[in-house]
């Protein structure tokens, strides 16, 4: 691969990471949401409130009984492990330290396609993404730059493979 081709790899990694960049650090905050990490594998959402509300109903309900004379320790000692859970389960949803930023509508402006079509590798997969889905968003464009990337490294190593070809068969190989 030559240095022009290895110029326009570096020039799309660069103008990718600088388009997502630059919407993320002028985007408000209605344009993404907090949410749980998937990693986690809560199978289930609830509202906050339920959080709270689910664990005092299950706690206040056992000690209820007990005093009633509906249940025995091993039952309340079950109920305080249903509390706990839910409890633990609760303060995740909650918790910052469990969420990521989840971005909304964050499609990419004119101006934005204008200054990553001027590396015309990157605009003939803009394109062609363009063709299928009708609007690109700076989350696609982030989590699939690797791919667009691998993408053109492709492309133009066909490029070089055909060069090649071309020269075998006119004999001009030294």
């Amino acid at each position: 691969m030559n240095s022009d081709q290895i110029n326009l790899i570096v020039d799309a990694k660069e103008r990718i990471a600088s388009v997502v960049a630059d919407y993320r650090a002028t985007a408000g905050e209605e344009a993404y949401r907090w949410v749980v990490k998937y990693e986690l594998g809560l199978p289930f959402k609830l509202p906050n409130k339920l959080y709270v509300g689910i664990p005092l109903s299950i706690g206040i309900g056992y000690v209820a009984a007990y005093y009633l004379g509906f249940a025995d320790w091993n039952e309340i000692i079950a109920g305080g492990g249903v509390v706990a859970l839910l409890s633990a389960f609760g303060y995740i949803q909650i918790s910052p330290k469990f969420k990521r930023k989840e971005w909304r509508n964050d499609y990419l402006r004119e101006s934005d396609f204008v200054y990553l079509c001027k590396n015309p590798m990157l605009k003939q997969r803009l394109i062609a993404k363009l063709k299928i889905d009708k609007r690109i968003t700076c989350t696609w464009l982030e989590t699939n730059a690797s791919t667009i990337i691998e993408n053109i490294d492709y492309l133009l190593s066909g490029e070089d493979h055909l060069k090649f070809i071309e020269r075998l068969k006119t004999n001009t190989i030294s």
